[in-house]
C-alpha cells in the first residue's frame, strides 16, 4: 500500500487542517484512520497496486478458512 499522508504541526496551514482523529490520542482510531487512508490512496493512485493487494488478502482470508 501507499503510505498514509502525513502531519505536523502547525495544525493548519495553507487552508489545509490536520484531521480531527490525529489530534485526538486515540490510537486505535488513528491507526484505523492510517490503514484507510494507506487503502484509499493506493486505490486511487494505483489500481495496480490495489488490485495485488486484494487478491492477496483474498488468498489469505481462503488460506485461513482451509486451515479451519
Amino acid at each position: 500500500l501507499i503510505e498514509y499522508p502525513q502531519y505536523t504541526r502547525p495544525q493548519e496551514w495553507e487552508g489545509r487542517t490536520i484531521p480531527e482523529v490525529l489530534r485526538s490520542g486515540d490510537h486505535a482510531k488513528i491507526a484505523a484512520w492510517r490503514k484507510a487512508r494507506s487503502e484509499e490512496d493506493t486505490r486511487l493512485r494505483r489500481p495496480d497496486l490495489w488490485d495485488r493487494y486484494c487478491g492477496d488478502r483474498d488468498q489469505s482470508a481462503s488460506g485461513a478458512r482451509h486451515k479451519k
